[in-house]
């Protein structure tokens, strides 16, 4: 029974630990440009623009609308989701705004030929620490499908 008991008061703040959400942060400026290979990860941070060499579809890191990843200093029942937004632009020029998770759907979306994926964000959180737009890093992935 006393371990029932630790457990369910361990669970309670895991849970309250995990909640925090980024309050749908958003990058604004001016944005540095890289070219990027096909099937090769590559990291953006907010407000950066990357190019598929040989193409003209480019990926932009707008913001983190939500964070809620356990913190790597609490036990957590759920590992959370981190959510990043993206705004694409495609070989007509049309441009698609879309959010990508790291572990709810969707975690990839498809642009012309190409399929865009949400690998991994960084930093990792930790407990009562907000972590600044400007440190995000999203990792990202672009394939032929």
């Amino acid at each position: 029974m006393r371990t029932l008991t630790y457990v369910a008061i361990a669970a309670t703040f895991a849970a309250a630990g995990c909640t925090t959400p980024n309050n749908a942060i958003t990058a604004s400026g001016p944005s540095a440009s890289d070219v990027v290979n096909i099937d090769r990860d590559f990291d953006l941070k907010p407000g950066q623009t990357a190019r598929v060499d040989g193409t003209a579809l480019t990926v932009s890191f707008v913001g983190v609308p939500e964070d809620s990843r356990c913190p790597t200093d609490v036990v957590c029942v759920w590992a959370g989701n981190g959510a990043v937004s993206l705004t694409t632009t495609d070989d007509t020029g049309a441009k698609t705004t879309v959010v990508l998770n790291t572990t709810l759907s969707p975690r990839s979306v498809r642009s012309s030929a190409y399929e865009i994926s949400l690998t991994g964000l960084k930093p990792a959180p930790k407990q009562g620490s907000p972590i600044p737009l400007a440190d995000y890093v999203a990792t990202l992935r672009i394939t032929r499908p």
